[in-house]
């Protein structure tokens, strides 16, 4: 898990994949954020679009 700034939106965790991890927020994964002190996690689940 990457420790992120939990001030940070939706869209804010969309870069990190994207710019820190260099990775396709929008492919068929799970990413996984905790917070500094670890005791709290944000999950970016991308849905599929029809």
């Amino acid at each position: 898990m990457a420790i992120v700034d939990f001030r940070k939106s939706i869209n804010g965790l969309i870069v990190v994949v994207e710019q820190n991890m260099s990775l396709n927020s929008f492919r068929d994964a799970l990413f996984v954020f905790c917070n500094k002190k670890r005791d709290k996690v944000k999950i970016l689940c991308p849905l599929p679009v029809n």
